[in-house]
């Protein structure tokens, strides 16, 4: 039996056999250890519960008083110095606490860093999804991404990239990066450390579009059909352009991409405010689509032979409605439960900046698509004669606007990097002969579709800026 007292601290009188006490004694000083607060601001700490036993002679003589203390004391890391194997962990956290002394599951290779499930690694990265990028599998927000890079029996050993002061985070090069070639499935069963190489890389994010862009987008804001994409009222019944797959003369011959595969699964967690770091807090909503409106695509109708180059966050909104519009008549229509006439227009349409009024209108993010699933909680409720009672209570989890956002703003990430590794290519000096006389690109139909998109040629190539082609078929 365990009796707790809260006041200014913890008391705990337990009864029953000695190895139970024991025991009961041993989790208190873990969850102490555990939920110390850091004295730092940026450095880790380590925390070693010491427990002290005071026989007590109350007539019992197997009675006794036990206290518990905790000493801390921050991990100051040598200036110059590289940080320890297995240690790229650290900067997923704010200033972690680490218990000295607690017992884990045994590994077959030391210094690895951090055992975490798969779920929590994903929370944390604020990465919902596992992204598939030139066949490789990963974890990737927006100023961090987390590459699986070896096997060790059952265990799956990831590394952490991020950027120091949390801009944004291009994808890893597979080029110059590690990774372990891992099925979903391997993912799903294994053990997760997180910590494998001697330190974690910190990256600028310095990938910009040419400035040519801009006097560009100048030039086409006048004419009229530019600012009306992305607007109510159009035909968003695009068809797939049914174009075929690139040749072996283009650069995206052998490319794939896929939408990210959700992170299910795992215990129940939240993440405390104060274990946040900046360069992840800095990582939302706001600054994808602050990012992504800097970025410019081209919108190539193939059957009237003309394109629209436009601004990345028009283009998100034109891939939103588009989906949306599929929705409201696909296989899954009766489970839709978007509400149009709840969704806010532009108070200035047709004109710059409305695609964003609409993407970050706080109605039309928190709308509701789908219900995913419902649990039951317990809440406390108090009485009023100051007695708690619980209460049942049911959890609605559902995909919102924003969702569905974001999930098109990461396909639209993974095709504006792979753009820069392709032009980047170009300046090699066994790089193949570009023809000047094709587009390629991706249809705009399988983005918006959630399928997996196809790479495809055709028109004219436009280069003297920098876009992702994005094919239509029967545009409005």
């Amino acid at each position: 039996m365990v009796k707790l007292k809260i006041g200014d601290y913890l008391q705990a009188e337990v009864q029953g056999p000695s190895d139970s006490v024991v025991e009961v004694t041993e989790q208190i000083a873990w969850l102490g250890a555990a939920l110390r607060v850091s004295d730092t601001d940026d450095n880790p700490s380590l925390c070693l519960p010491d427990i002290s036993i005071h026989p007590h002679h109350a007539g019992l003589e197997s009675e006794f008083i036990s206290n518990i203390n905790f000493a801390t004391r921050e991990i100051t890391p040598d200036a110059g110095k590289e940080t320890a194997a297995g240690q790229c962990w650290h900067k997923l956290f704010r200033n972690p606490v680490i218990v000295q002394g607690y017992p884990i599951p045994r590994r077959s290779k030391y210094d690895t860093g951090l055992e975490i499930p798969l779920n929590m690694m994903s929370r944390l990265a604020e990465s919902p999804r596992i992204h598939q990028f030139l066949g490789k599998h990963l974890l990737k927000g927006f100023s961090i991404a987390i590459v699986p890079t070896e096997r060790a029996d059952n265990a799956l050993l990831w590394h952490l990239y991020c950027t120091d002061n949390g801009s944004r985070l291009p994808y890893p090069d597979i080029e110059t990066t590690r990774y372990a070639d891992v099925t979903l499935d391997e993912m799903e069963k294994g053990r997760h450390i997180l910590g494998w190489c001697t330190e974690a890389n910190l990256y600028a994010g310095k990938l910009t579009i040419v400035n040519s862009l801009q006097s560009c987008a100048s030039n086409l804001a006048t004419r009229e059909l530019t600012p009306s994409t992305g607007s109510k009222g159009m035909n968003y019944a695009i068809q797939e352009s049914r174009l075929k797959s690139p040749g072996k003369d283009f650069s995206l011959e052998k490319v794939s991409f896929s939408v990210g595969q959700i992170v299910t699964g795992g215990c129940q967690f939240s993440v405390g405010h104060r274990d946040i770091p900046v360069r992840i807090i800095r990582g939302g909503y706001i600054a994808k689509l602050r990012w992504i409106r800097q970025r410019y695509f081209t919108l190539w109708d193939v059957d009237e032979n003309r394109g629209w180059l436009i601004d990345g966050a028009t283009t998100l909104l034109h891939l939103l409605r588009t989906s949306l519009n599929q929705s409201f008549t696909d296989e899954f229509c009766a489970a839709f439960l978007f509400d149009e006439s709840k969704f806010c227009e532009s108070s200035r349409p047709f004109k710059a900046g409305a695609a964003l009024e609409v993407l970050l209108n706080p109605t039309n993010r928190f709308l509701d698509l789908y219900r995913e699933d419902q649990k039951t909680g317990i809440v406390e409720r108090v009485l009023p004669n100051s007695e708690r009672e619980a209460v049942p209570h049911i959890i609605v989890r559902t995909t919102t606007i924003q969702d569905r956002v974001e999930e098109l703003y990461e396909t639209l990430e993974k095709l504006v990097d792979h753009k820069h590794r392709t032009e980047a290519s170009y300046k090699g000096i066994d790089a193949k002969l570009r023809l000047r006389d094709h587009l390629e690109g991706w249809d705009f139909a399988d983005l918006a579709g959630d399928r997996d998109p196809n790479y495809s040629p055709r028109g004219s190539l436009l280069d003297s800026v920098s876009f992702a082609p994005l094919f239509l078929g029967n545009k409005g």
